[in-house]
């Protein structure tokens, strides 16, 4: 399985020199979709590929956008290809870096291990891949993102003869470089997942965040962008109010397999653990954060949605019912739901506002409002004044006009009878 697993110098050369890619890149990140991949610039489908090389929909640990799949079955090769055209010396002192991804469902337990790998095409002074696999430079477990990046202690591993190193061999780049006695040209570089050397044998590998030659590649597709919170217009403090977030994943849009959802309040004092209870479906969740810009200012927790994941195409929510405590201040309540990527923020948010009045003081009935009202427009007939009366006087003058309507309805009824 050794040499299996790396790309021949011949088909290196070939492909290399048979994709029009241009050779410049700009650095930074790089955002790579797959229109950019059918038009074979910056990243292209390799001709020696037979498996699945294209954007997937799985989100990647740092943008949450989709990655790079590439799937084989028995027998097949998947790969895509950049043009680099630099020089060993300079770009192994540049990071190089990939974040891998293993679908332990759709993989032979036995090739897990070996996931993707990142490949460099030597032309130079003789024709090589020089190939850095996971399985020389840590471990990789299914089901779960790996950064895997290249250090003075990396291994590399080259197809054929270079140097004094036989093909198959390991060392470092600083070895390789030594080994050729000057220059080393690399025209490109390969995401490779290789014949697996078992004619049964399958693998399921998502890569993104690839950072090579100055940049860094960030495979996507759509990414999540929709959200919303519902919550009533109005609560008590002492109370307790239904909330729900949802999250929508547009048609051939992100997958995350490891979703939840964090919710913060803010906009009141006195907001804290001790103040503020979420109960998503009955059981209480931890607090990830509290506190803002000033004690109290803020309260942070994390509550699970529907499933614990959001689909491609799909959409997922978050039920809880939040509880107040009578302490906490007066104003407007504001609840932003954000959705996570395996507890990651992926900076789709979403909020609303809930009014929590001031309570009423006490000091004088609803019916003596309703008398004092009526004195008021009272007066206003009587005098045309515009002042308002104090309210003892409203108070009576109120009380005379209510008896004296109930007595013009009195002679009314004998007239009528």
């Amino acid at each position: 399985m050794r040499s299996s697993r790396v790309v021949t110098a011949a088909s290196a050369a070939v492909l290399m020199a048979a994709l029009a890619w241009p050779s410049a890149q700009a650095a930074g990140v790089v955002t790579v979709r797959q229109a950019q991949i059918d038009k074979g610039s910056p990243w292209a489908v390799t001709p020696d590929s037979t498996g699945v090389a294209a954007i997937g929909t799985l989100a990647d640990p740092v943008y949450s956008d989709g990655s790079a799949r590439l799937k084989v079955g028995p027998g097949q090769r998947a790969q895509l290809g950049h043009v680099l055209n630099g020089k060993l010396s300079t770009l192994s002192t540049q990071p190089m870096s990939y974040d891998l991804y293993v679908n332990g469902s759709g993989s032979t337990a036995g090739a897990v291990p070996y996931g993707a790998n990142l490949q460099l095409v030597i032309t130079a002074p003789t024709f090589t891949t020089l190939s850095f696999q996971p399985q020389l430079n840590g471990s990789v477990t299914a089901n779960s993102w790996h950064e895997f990046a290249e250090g003075s202690t990396s291994k590399w591993r080259t197809s054929r003869a270079f140097g004094t190193y036989a093909a198959g061999s390991d060392a470092t780049l600083k070895q390789f470089l030594a080994a050729a006695g000057g220059e080393v040209t690399v025209a490109g570089v390969i995401l490779n997942v290789g014949a697996l050397g078992d004619a049964s044998a399958s693998l399921d590998t998502y890569v993104d965040n690839v950072r090579v030659g100055g940049s860094t590649f960030n495979f996507a597709t759509s990414a999540a962008k929709e959200a919303a919170v519902q919550v009533p217009g109005r609560s008590e403090p002492g109370g307790s109010f239904p909330a729900t977030l949802t999250f929508i994943s547009p048609h051939g849009g992100v997958r995350i397999p490891n979703a939840s959802a964090r919710v913060t309040f803010s906009g009141v004092s006195d907001l804290g653990a001790d103040t503020v209870t979420v109960t998503p479906t009955g059981a209480s969740v931890r607090s990830l954060r509290s506190g803002g810009l000033r004690a109290g200012s803020s309260y942070t927790t994390e509550v699970p949605v529907a499933g614990g994941a959001l689909q491609s195409g799909g959409s997922t929510t978050a039920a809880f019912t939040v509880k107040l405590a009578p302490s906490v201040g007066h104003g407007r309540l504001v609840v932003t739901g954000e959705l996570l990527n395996d507890g990651v923020a992926t900076g789709v948010t979403a909020h609303a506002t809930v009014e929590l009045p001031v309570p009423s003081s006490g000091g004088e009935s609803e019916q003596g409002e309703h008398i004092r009202e009526a004195a008021h427009r009272a007066q206003m007939a009587d005098t045309g004044s515009s002042r308002w009366l104090t309210p003892l006087a409203g108070a009576a003058a109120g009380l005379m006009g209510v008896g004296g309507a109930l007595a013009v309805a009195a002679r009314r009824r004998r007239r009528s009878q």
